[in-house]
């Protein structure tokens, strides 16, 4: 039986281009990951756009691919994944 991996993912993008909320969490699911607990964050500056959740998957590789995804759209100005747990 497979265990879940949880992580805290933040991903930023400029005000004005981020992902619609359905386009993101179709993109999670692409990775094998569902999303819960999803919150919004606007920036002091009013420049960037935040999603903030906890995401789940059974494969712990999937962390990586996720990762190296984020890192080639251009569309991303910031992300960070932190799993939690041991």
């Amino acid at each position: 039986m497979r265990t879940q991996n949880y992580a805290r993912l933040v991903i930023a993008f400029r005000r004005g281009q981020a992902l619609d909320e359905r386009v993101l969490r179709a993109e999670l699911a692409g990775h094998g990951f569902d999303a819960a607990h999803m919150s919004y964050r606007v920036g002091e500056t009013g420049e960037v756009f935040e999603y903030r959740m906890m995401i789940q998957t059974t494969r712990p590789e999937n962390f990586g691919k996720l990762a190296q995804n984020l890192s080639s759209n251009p569309l991303v100005k910031e992300f960070r994944i932190a799993p939690t747990g041991d």
